[in-house]
């Protein structure tokens, strides 16, 4: 290549959630996003566990990742953000031992925990 000509260079391209981006237009990385995510998740609804509803949590919870960024192969390490009190002791407890990267997972044995048959019949009880 001789001084006069000109070199053109292709943008670097890298795939990211099945699309492929250039770097300088890529979001923040999924460490900043989960970061926001902590900051902006409403402590009123972290999920407690027996008294609260862990499917309007995870509304909420999903409505906030969309809007951060955080696509599902990331809410297994954000999952920490929404649990408090009885249930984040649970996760510490019983769940995170596990060492599964399955989010699924994670609900499923939060739900076998706090949301079972009988907890379900005691809180229809105290409404009545």
């Amino acid at each position: 290549i001789s001084a006069n000509e000109e070199v053109k260079a292709e943008p670097r391209i890298i795939p990211y959630n099945n699309k492929t981006t250039i770097p300088s237009l890529n979001p923040l990385p999924a460490g900043y996003r989960i970061i926001n995510l902590r900051k902006t998740f409403p402590i009123s609804m972290k999920y407690k566990g027996y008294e609260d509803s862990l499917d309007i949590t995870l509304k909420v919870f999903y409505e906030h990742c969309n809007e951060n960024g955080i696509g599902t192969d990331q809410l297994r390490n954000a999952v920490t953000i929404i649990l408090d009190g009885d249930a984040l002791e649970n996760y510490y407890t019983n769940i995170a031992p596990l060492r599964t990267t399955n989010f699924k997972t994670v609900i499923d044995e939060l739900r076998k925990k706090f949301e079972t048959e009988q907890q379900q019949r005691k809180d229809f009880s105290e409404w009545i």
